[in-house]
């Protein structure tokens, strides 16, 4: 598939599912000038699950190694707050083909590349705070590396394949930060 067209499928069905995402109720403070540190560290130990387990569906999937995830940095963020992760509410998306890893790498890599805007946010507010899992920069070659993956490992016609997972990718994010606060 070309690697535009794909992109365009991808940024289009996940838009709202992205913007729902973005605006959630734990991760909008994120982007407030007036963040706490408890809003900060309740933010990551939400979103330490989901991560995790979209890192273990593609780590699964030999070329997709290259991708090195970001639950280490989490980690030591969270250890650094001294906070824990909240356990997983929400079942993650299965990705049993390259098309669906593809889906769930273009979560994974998205959120990687947005890292950098929360970043200069987070700088704002919370200065002294860790930021290893939100680093300062972005990485664009990184970017075309995945985009690159994309077009070797889902042909046209399992486009539709890597859709649903990058929107289940979403629905495992959003379902569980739900269950987070309806838990307390």
């Amino acid at each position: 598939m070309n690697t535009a067209a794909l992109a365009q499928r991808l940024r289009t069905a996940t838009r709202s599912a992205h913007r729902a995402l973005d605006h959630h109720p734990l991760l909008r403070p994120l982007t407030a000038t007036t963040l706490t540190l408890a809003q900060y560290a309740r933010a990551l130990a939400a979103l330490h699950a989901p991560q995790a387990a979209l890192e273990a569906s593609v780590a699964g999937f030999a070329p997709a190694r290259q991708f090195s995830g970001r639950l280490a940095a989490l980690d030591a963020d969270l250890a650094e707050l001294g906070h824990s992760p909240w356990p997983l509410r929400a079942l993650p998306p299965p990705a049993h083909s390259p098309a669906a890893q593809v889906g769930l790498l273009y979560v994974l890599e998205g959120a990687r590349l947005g890292a950098a805007t929360l970043a200069r946010c987070l700088a704002r507010s919370l200065p002294d705070a860790p930021r290893r899992f939100f680093p300062d920069t972005a990485d664009p070659a990184r970017w075309q590396a995945f985009w690159s993956f994309a077009d070797r490992h889902c042909p046209p016609h399992e486009a539709a394949e890597a859709v649903g997972a990058a929107l289940a990718g979403f629905v495992c994010y959003r379902q569980h930060l739900d269950a987070c606060i309806q838990a307390g």
